[in-house]
C-alpha cells in the first residue's frame, strides 16, 4: 500500500468510525471484536486493498483509582475477589474486569472494559459490587476514587469474543 493510500485509509477510518483490517500493514494494531459487518476488498470501492470492518457496538472503558487505609486494603482485596468470583460465574462476554494494587499496598486501580452501557449496569447491579462499594465508602479512604473514561487506541488482544 502506498503512503498516500494508507493516510487516506486512516483518515477515512477516523471520519466514518471504521476499523481497518489489512493483513499486510495493519494486522493486530487495531483490535476490536464487537458484532460487525465486514466489507472485503472485492466490495470496497474506496480502498480495494483494504478490508473494512464497520463497528456497530461502542465499547466503554473506565479506569478508577483510589487509596484506602492500610488496615482496609486486605478487606478491599477480598471484596474485589468477590466481584471477580461473581463475574466468572456470570460468564458475561461483554465485561472485562481487572483490578491492580500499586506498590504502596493500599492504592487500587480498576481497569474495566464493557461492550456497552448495559454490560456496565450488570456489573454495578451485582450483590458483590454493592457490598464492595458500600464498604469502600464507609472505610475512611485516604483518597477518593477518580473515575476516568478511556479510549482504546490499540491492543494486542481481542475484546468481546
Amino acid at each position: 500500500m502506498r503512503h498516500c493510500e494508507r493516510s487516506a485509509a486512516i483518515f477515512y477510518m477516523l471520519v466514518t468510525n471504521l476499523y481497518i483490517e489489512n493483513p499486510h500493514s495493519y494486522s493486530g494494531q487495531l483490535v476490536a471484536n464487537p458484532p460487525v459487518n465486514r466489507l472485503n476488498s472485492t466490495n470496497n470501492l474506496f480502498f480495494p486493498n483494504i478490508n473494512l470492518i464497520i463497528i456497530k457496538t461502542v465499547m466503554k472503558a473506565l479506569r478508577v483509582h483510589y487509596t484506602t487505609t492500610a488496615a482496609f486494603a486486605p478487606i478491599n482485596q477480598a471484596n474485589i475477589a468477590g466481584i471477580v468470583k461473581e463475574l466468572k460465574e456470570l460468564k458475561h462476554p461483554g465485561i472485562n474486569y481487572s483490578t491492580w494494587l500499586l506498590p504502596d499496598g493500599k492504592t487500587f486501580m480498576h481497569f474495566d472494559q464493557f461492550e456497552n452501557e448495559e454490560a456496565h449496569s450488570i456489573l454495578t447491579s451485582l450483590a458483590s459490587f454493592k457490598k464492595f462499594d458500600e464498604e469502600l465508602w464507609a472505610s475512611g479512604l485516604e483518597s477518593e476514587p477518580v473515575l476516568e473514561h478511556v479510549t482504546l487506541i490499540a491492543a494486542t488482544g481481542e475484546f468481546y469474543k
